[in-house]
């Protein structure tokens, strides 16, 4: 169930807005909700030739590495994320966004954007333990066990990293983290 208020259109109007509002420009493409399709869309809105800038988005509207970094902080020293250990750029990610939804909420800089992402995943990821006895035996049962597996042991490196000041022990949560990963 989402609890952020609106329908699924109203907050991607709301998104939209808010890009436009901040200096962003897609004046050749139109964001749709295709929720028949499985979610939102991008749409040319007239034909674009090659290498036509058709959107610009401002940097200010990014959320890096250092949006994460300023926003959530963390004890100890920051971790320099490298192409061959990504993790702890993307447990900030995570860790910011369950800050900018859960903490910040309604505040947030962020909210147009935390309120058009999916609250719900059908995927193995997410499955119940009930709906994973389906899987047993096959190669996706083992998949999926060592993926969430490997996104335990990142929720607990957060736990260890992110003050419960910053963001509450029930807050930060395995679900949690794993809604922000997906």
């Amino acid at each position: 169930m989402d609890h952020t208020g609106g329908t699924k259109s109203e907050k991607l109007l709301a998104f939209v807005e808010w890009l436009k509002i901040n200096g962003a420009d897609f004046s050749k493409i139109e964001i749709r909700d295709t929720t028949s399709e499985g979610g939102n869309g991008v749409y040319a809105l007239e034909r674009i030739e090659s290498n036509e800038r058709y959107a610009f988005i401002p940097h200010s509207l990014v959320v890096t590495g250092k949006v994460c970094h300023d926003t959530v902080r963390t004890n100890g020293p920051q971790q320099p994320v490298t192409e061959s250990d990504p993790k702890p750029g993307r447990l900030m990610l995570c860790v910011f966004l369950i800050h900018e939804r859960f903490v910040a909420g309604d505040a947030s800089f962020w909210k147009p954007y935390i309120d058009i992402l999916p609250r719900e995943f059908h995927t193995p990821l997410h499955f119940s333990d009930e709906e994973l006895m389906f899987l047993r035996g096959t190669p996706a049962e083992f998949a999926v066990e060592e993926r969430r597996q490997g996104y335990r042991e990142e929720h607990e490196k957060a736990l260890a990293l992110v003050p419960e000041s910053v963001i509450p022990r029930d807050v930060l949560t395995f679900e949690n983290y794993l809604w922000a990963m997906t």
